[in-house]
């Protein structure tokens, strides 16, 4: 479902086949320092675009229509305050 948004990271020991969560913990556990931050940048990044197409996937699909108008109603009747 995600596909479009996923890129591989280019890292020597990457392995097309993983097959399993603990084969992923594996190598990432065998990254060298640069590599583990080349890693953690990637994910953040990929990790936010999965959000994002989530997000705009329930609201297209009116999923957060119901708690939107929750909110606008607590606002419109006082019942709400200043963060």
């Amino acid at each position: 479902m995600w596909a479009h948004v996923y890129r591989p990271p280019r890292f020597r020991r990457y392995n097309r086949n993983m097959s399993s969560i603990r084969e992923a913990e594996q190598a990432v556990r065998e990254l060298s320092g640069p590599e583990l931050a080349e890693f953690r940048r990637w994910f953040v990044e990929f990790d936010a675009k999965v959000w994002d197409a989530r997000l705009a996937e329930d609201v297209a699909e009116g999923r957060l229509d119901a708690a939107a108008d929750e909110a606008l109603a607590d606002l419109k009747n006082g019942r709400t305050r200043s963060l």
